[in-house]
């Protein structure tokens, strides 16, 4: 199994893409803080699915709303989407209206 490490180099190529998608600043911004806040979370393990699973689980103990947690998530999905580890990427919160 191949290990997964979110570091600097791989956060600055994510930023440098989504300008390139030409993603509002604020978006952009956004992202990037979720980004970070999962690396600082994850410490020195790698990324995995039951990885991002228990950061999901540690934001909602921590009292996020599920939109904020679904919010982070999409731009977890769209790092793992850019680094090519789609076997990382883990569903959203089901949300009843």
């Amino acid at each position: 199994m191949i290990e997964r490490f979110v570091t600097t180099t791989e956060i600055a190529a994510f930023a440098r893409n989504l300008r390139e998608e030409e993603r509002e600043s604020s978006t952009i911004e956004k992202y990037l803080r979720a980004i970070r806040a999962f690396s600082t979370w994850l410490g020195d393990s790698p990324a995995s699915k039951e990885t991002a699973a228990g950061w999901k689980e540690h934001l909602r103990a921590a009292g996020c709303q599920p939109g904020t947690v679904n919010s982070m998530l999409a731009a977890l999905n769209k790092f793992f989407a850019f680094a090519h580890w789609p076997e990382c990427r883990v569903k959203y919160l089901r949300i009843q209206r």
